[in-house]
């Protein structure tokens, strides 16, 4: 009698931390959403050897203006046409859907220094990003990472990749990014090992 109690009582503390652990997996997403304007705060600068001098901007899929979404469509048409080849025009799809969602948070890059007129600087690509749960624990995506021509190669992607990874563990999320096959990259040894068990 005593054993089936025991084992109901740690059946019940189980499930009890296993709610307790998805609401803290759900309060840490919604901060993270809703902070998204503060994600580039304590940003590192960027530098390279061709004094190339960069502006960032936050942004949501939601409350794009047209002139960004336009952007958008435009660098990936350029950029991910070729790729996709006869695909494209379904995919082209999906993306347009995806970039307006509110969970689409962005990082828009522009050429020049911080001003307080960025209409005059040019926007040069940006990263798209997301939060979400997988296997119980949090993450963060790289939806998309996307450069104008002339500034791929000058290591702006990497720098993006690892402001992106600042991000990730600033909010204590894990950071993975996609390609034609997902790659993870952990910060934490505990999420560590239940990625590698699966």
């Amino acid at each position: 009698m005593e054993m089936a109690s025991s084992r109901s009582s740690k059946k019940h503390q189980t499930r009890t931390q296993k709610m307790q652990r998805k609401k803290r997996m759900e309060e840490l997403l919604k901060s993270a959403y809703s902070s998204y304007k503060n994600h580039l705060s304590d940003s590192p600068l960027y530098n390279n050897s061709n004094a190339l001098s960069l502006f960032l901007e936050s942004g949501r899929g939601d409350k794009l203006s047209s002139n960004l979404k336009e952007y958008i469509q435009k660098l990936l048409k350029i950029n991910m046409e070729g790729p996709y080849g006869a695909e494209w025009p379904e995919e082209e799809k999906v993306k347009r859907r995806e970039m307006s969602s509110p969970e689409a948070l962005y990082i828009f890059v522009y050429k020049g220094p911080s001003t307080p007129s960025k209409a005059e600087a040019p926007i040069i690509g940006f990263v798209h990003y997301r939060f979400t749960i997988e296997e119980e624990i949090p993450v963060l995506y790289v939806y998309e990472l996307q450069l104008e021509e002339a500034y791929q190669g000058m290591a702006v992607g990497k720098f993006l990749m690892q402001l992106v990874e600042l991000i990730a563990c600033k909010l204590g999320v894990i950071g993975e990014d996609k390609s034609y096959e997902i790659l993870c990259k952990t910060f934490d040894h505990e999420a560590k090992a239940v990625l590698e068990e699966e």
